[in-house]
């Protein structure tokens, strides 16, 4: 019977490897500083909206000591509506709220991602939740406008 032994010799890299090594973390580091400034940059550059592109009017109001007015002098009415709360009509979280042609539409588009409607005096009409990707169907809702019609046009963030 034989046996082998295998002796294993473990040399201190040569200056040529050393110098190598080097270079290759060196060379990681720039590339990584260079990314990070990049990522900095193209996150920084981003379009401020602007409220004149969407047809939004910006009523700036300034209050300082001498000018003071009171919430009365701002508003002509202050109405408050109770909604009808049942299992259909539940709302997780008031993305967009309108009042038109004496019904008020409530989108929800953070938890339920649906369209609920109220008559005026808060009494639960419809909701509008058909979700999906066919026709007549949104995958998420992020905003709506209702028509002279009163068509209901809801945009689909997803672009489907």
């Amino acid at each position: 019977m034989r046996i082998y032994y295998y002796l294993w010799v473990i040399q201190p890299p040569s200056p040529v490897t050393k110098l190598v090594l080097l270079m290759n973390k060196f060379n990681l580091i720039i590339w990584a500083l260079l990314f990070a400034l990049l990522l900095c940059f193209s996150a920084c550059s981003s379009k401020k909206n602007s409220t004149k592109d969407v047809g939004i009017k910006t009523i700036t109001i300034e209050i300082d000591g001498e000018d003071q007015r009171t919430f009365s002098q701002l508003v002509d009415s202050i109405s408050f509506i109770a909604l009808e709360t049942n299992p259909e009509s539940l709302i997780g979280a008031i993305s967009e709220l309108k009042i038109l042609n004496s019904k008020a539409y409530v989108l929800d588009k953070r938890k339920s991602n649906c369209l609920f409607v109220f008559d005026i005096n808060g009494r639960y009409l419809f909701k509008i939740d058909e979700s999906g990707k066919g026709p007549g169907e949104f995958v998420e809702a992020s905003g709506f406008c209702v028509t002279k019609n009163q068509e209901i046009v809801i945009n689909d963030h997803s672009g489907k």
